[in-house]
């Protein structure tokens, strides 16, 4: 009878840690954050070619695997969150100057919006990123017609043949007009 006892406590206390042990495994999809499989971050080369003000650091995706080449902090967090770049406040001072190269690969071919959710999670593991959303008044800018009416008009038969190449271009800002190559005659040598 006792080993009966002794058998059946420690088949309940087996069965109760295998439940235990399910119970915390399980954890619900909601409260999981998808993760790559394998990331790196690494600082940038310094002297690589940055964007200009107007070129912007893409994210290149394809599917599961996540490459960003010379980005800054803020290019990662405005593409994790399909944000625009004004809508991303706040951070030290590096998070626009400090750039990186990141690599990561997913299990199996996860899409491109998996991914970037995998680009927030690997922010936040990785930089300690926490973001919060808010409303913010900004100033903004109408573009009013003059008083006296538009100043552009219709293009007429000949310039909507020729259009946009209707003028010659104008100089290069960077060219000083005394830099362009002279059309002037050269001397010939031969004459001497």
């Amino acid at each position: 009878m006792r080993q009966l006892l002794a058998r059946f406590a420690l088949l309940t206390a087996l069965v109760i840690t295998t439940f235990v042990v399910e119970c915390f495994e399980q954890v619900p999809l909601a409260q999981k954050s998808p993760a790559f499989e394998v990331a790196s971050i690494k600082l940038a080369d310094s002297f690589a070619a940055r964007p200009g003000r107007l070129g912007s650091v893409n994210v290149a995706v394809t599917p599961g695997r996540l490459i960003a080449r010379n980005a800054s902090l803020r290019d990662l967090v405005r593409d994790a969150y399909s944000i625009d770049d004004w809508q991303v406040f706040g951070g030290p001072t590096w998070i626009a100057s400090t750039r990186f190269n990141v690599e990561a690969k997913a299990v199996g071919n996860a899409p491109r919006e998996q991914l970037l959710v995998m680009l927030q999670t690997l922010l936040t593991e990785r930089f300690k990123l926490t973001t919060h959303h808010e409303s913010k008044e900004l100033a903004i800018y109408a573009l009013v017609l003059d008083k006296s009416g538009p100043k552009f008009h219709p293009l007429d038969t000949a310039e909507q043949e020729c259009y946009p190449m209707c003028r010659e271009p104008a100089p290069l800002n960077r060219l000083r007009q005394r830099d362009l190559p002279s059309t002037r005659a050269l001397p010939d040598s031969s004459r001497r």
